[in-house]
């Protein structure tokens, strides 16, 4: 009976991850040539997957509360090891997506807009560089001969890196309503951010706030990753023309992000 009561809030946000993915996979079949009636219709769609996310917010803080001490110092373990090579694999793939985006923006741009590209240049070099930070995770968690506490600046890569695509993000006018994949994106790096923040704070200074913070945002992390993700994924095998573009590319480096994240508090709760 406790173990169902322990697996309730799981099984609730996984419900709720299954419900947020085919409302946007149905969004994505029914994409809405330009009317009234349409474009209100795709946007109730829009505002259900919202609240199904708010919902999994408060479901998450639950679990969160309820394993306060989830947070805990890189240590050898082979899932961690997998997921980091998986996540460091995502971020090369960003990597070279966001530096395929800024030669093309060279090539057809005349008049460079500051404010777009260099965000757009940093968050790729912060990617490249979070990508060495991941392999050296997976080094650390083999059981090598490396102080985790000592990697210093490269703690802040991740960090860096949410915060330059977020600006990137806030340089372009997004609409609630239909911009979904831009929503989705931003709510990921918030989550990314927060969980790699109460992370490194923790590592450093200790403190059951800042663990609950850590597994917050890493369970939200993963499933807004999932919304992100997994609803291109099974539009590629409907309709694979043009699929593969600079969003949907970004989406399987958040996947592969969010699966690192869950992956380190499914191993610090053992």
């Amino acid at each position: 009976m406790q173990k169902t009561k322990a697996k309730l809030p799981v099984l609730i946000i996984s419900v709720l991850v299954i419900g947020a993915c085919f409302l946007r996979f149905f969004q994505l079949l029914s994409t809405p040539e330009v009317s009234a009636q349409t474009i209100e219709s795709y946007s109730k769609l829009s505002y259900l997957i919202y609240a199904l996310i708010a919902i999994m917010l408060a479901v998450s803080l639950v679990l969160a509360l309820k394993k306060p001490n989830a947070c805990q110092v890189i240590r050898q373990s082979r899932v961690i090891s997998i997921s980091s090579l998986i996540a460091s694999a995502g971020m090369f793939i960003d990597f070279i997506n966001q530096s395929s985006v800024c030669f093309k923006y060279f090539s057809n741009t005349r008049y460079v807009e500051y404010a777009y590209i260099i965000p757009l240049a940093l968050s790729g070099i912060f990617s490249l560089v979070s990508c060495f930070y991941l392999i050296c995770i997976s080094l650390t968690s083999r059981g090598r001969n490396f102080d985790f506490k000592k990697f210093n600046f490269l703690h802040l890569s991740i960090i860096l890196f949410g915060v330059a695509r977020f600006v990137k993000i806030t340089t372009a006018i997004v609409d609630v309503r239909s911009d979904i994949d831009s929503i989705l994106e931003f709510l990921f790096l918030i989550f990314i951010v927060f969980a790699w923040f109460g992370y490194i704070s923790f590592i450093y200074g200790e403190g059951k706030g800042k663990s609950i913070l850590f597994t917050l945002s890493s369970i939200m992390s993963f499933c807004v990753s999932i919304v992100f993700f997994v609803p291109y994924l099974l539009y590629a095998f409907v309709n694979f023309d043009g699929v593969i573009n600079e969003t949907t590319l970004s989406a399987v480096s958040y996947f592969a992000m969010g699966v690192f994240s869950i992956s380190l508090v499914s191993e610090n709760k053992k």
